[in-house]
């Protein structure tokens, strides 16, 4: 985590049903976990009924949409 540069803007993204993120908990963690080492902007999204490959679901336009949403709200 020391290696993260705190300014690096983080977006997370997963289904809520992924059991690679463990039903969202470890995508979650993962964000309290570099908001706690300093990363001043840490964004998590969970997709409820998405599973592991969000950009391949059926709502995979919702999820391209809020990643680009995202990327032009940045302020860097």
């Amino acid at each position: 985590m020391a290696a993260i540069s705190n300014d690096l803007p983080i977006y997370l993204f997963s289904g809520a049903l992924d059991p690679v993120g463990g039903q969202g908990k470890g995508v979650k963690k993962l964000a309290a976990v570099l908001a706690s080492a300093g990363v001043k902007q840490v964004t998590c999204r969970l997709y409820e009924g998405g599973r592991h490959e969000m950009l391949n679901e059926k709502n995979s336009a919702e999820v391209y949409g809020d990643l680009s949403n995202w990327l032009q709200q940045l302020q860097l």
